[in-house]
């Protein structure tokens, strides 16, 4: 892959626990019609001053919730993403 290739980014957001977040990524190249990566991130919620776990904020939680909603529905749909 040369510097410049244009990649499309995948992300997928999932609360494994409600201390628990994953991403999941994927990256294609899109002249190629190929993945060229995939990985992953887990982030924790933590209280800021003692770094003891906590549960995400409701906001957060519904949020994650809504989006894997929306995205069900686009797919149900069979809407084209706004931004592919």
């Amino acid at each position: 892959m040369r510097i410049g290739t244009r990649l499309r980014i995948a992300i997928e957001v999932t609360l494994e626990h409600p201390r628990r977040m994953r991403y999941d990524f994927e990256m294609f190249d899109t002249a190629a019609s190929a993945r060229v990566a995939h990985g992953y991130v887990r982030v924790a919620c933590v209280t800021a001053n003692t770094f003891a776990p906590r549960d995400f904020p409701a906001a957060v939680t519904t949020f994650v919730e809504r989006v894997h909603a929306l995205g069900a529905e686009q797919e149900a749909s069979g809407a084209e993403l706004p931004w592919v």
